[in-house]
């Protein structure tokens, strides 16, 4: 509105440069006799108010006010790590547990308007995050774990399993689902046992490999910290290698599917298959906004302006 003065002071100074530009080669008063006064300045009036109308509308003016309501529509998604000591072997790169972190990371871009969760385990299971819209809070856990500081040695697929089933089972069927990550080695605990109730629950269990069959020594620390090869009693190297079938049964049982990582791409199929998860509301707020009145002031003063440019300024003979 400040430059409102300004725009007078501009069609002022015109008319003016005008009237000097038809004195140059007539008496002024015969050559302005051409042109109606009153036309002018109705123009000019037109033109400025205009003019006022585009400055206020790029003000983005707002007025009255509207409620709407919002919904986060989405999936639970329960992400059950393995992190005892055969996660460490290197038969994939750089080894299995890094992998399956990696797989996560990857997994979690897809899953942008979801819930995810996390458990770990190793001998007894530990949820990590509960089910949060707050990925970072699971990307920064997943870079600190470390299977020399799990207290409970061995693996145990079913309390893991169990654990993530608890996180999802409120959710409804068909929107909810847990991702298993390990190299199937089981120390105690029934894993199948707790995917075929999985299964009864309509929770499946998307299984994601680790490992392979040929297997892999597993690295151990030193007491000096060296990194060594862990060996049994009777001193014999500890090999670990990839259980598939016990894996693709938990897969099975849950109606789930079953996914051995390799060269790439396993994780695009599993999150494919994540993205067809049925959506639930996930957060529903109300939010009061004011109305937007730019088109009804941007409008009308376009449409003066065009009534400004019709004005024929000459007069009526």
């Amino acid at each position: 509105m400040a430059l409102l003065p300004v725009v007078a002071l501009l069609v002022w100074w015109a008319a003016r440069r005008r009237r000097q530009v038809l004195s140059d080669w007539g008496e002024a008063s015969v050559a302005m006799g051409l042109f109606s006064a009153r036309r002018r300045l109705v123009r000019n009036l037109l033109w400025v108010v205009a003019f006022a109308g585009l400055v206020i509308g790029l003000a983005q003016p707002r007025g009255g006010s509207a409620s709407r309501v919002l919904n986060r529509q989405g999936s639970d998604v329960v992400f059950v790590l393995d992190v005892s000591k055969s996660m460490l072997a290197r038969d994939v790169s750089p080894d299995r547990l890094q992998r399956g972190i990696f797989e996560i990371e990857r997994l979690l871009e897809g899953l942008k308007s979801d819930r995810v969760g996390l458990v770990v385990f190793a001998g007894t299971s530990f949820m990590q995050a509960p089910l949060t819209v707050d990925f970072a809070v699971v990307r920064n856990t997943l870079h600190h774990l470390d299977p020399n500081e799990m207290p409970y040695p061995g693996s145990n697929i079913g309390l893991g399993l169990d654990r993530g089933i608890e996180l999802v089972k409120a959710s409804p069927g068909g929107s909810r689902a847990v991702v298993l990550l390990t190299d199937g080695e089981e120390t105690a605990g029934d894993a199948a046992e707790i995917a075929r109730k999985a299964g009864e629950q309509k929770i499946p269990i998307f299984v994601l490999a680790l490992g392979t069959q040929r297997g892999e020594p597993i690295p151990a620390l030193s007491a000096e910290g060296r990194t060594e090869i862990l060996r049994d009693s009777e001193g014999k190297a500890v090999f670990s290698k990839l259980d598939e079938r016990g894996l693709q049964n938990i897969a099975e049982l849950s109606g789930g599917r079953y996914f051995r990582l390799g060269a790439g791409g396993e994780s695009n199929a599993v999150g494919k298959v994540l993205g067809q998860l049925e959506k639930k509301t996930l957060d529903e707020r109300t939010v009061t906004e004011r109305a937007e009145l730019y088109g009804l002031v941007v409008g009308p003063a376009l449409f003066l302006f065009m009534v400004g440019l019709w004005i024929n300024e000459r007069a009526s003979l």
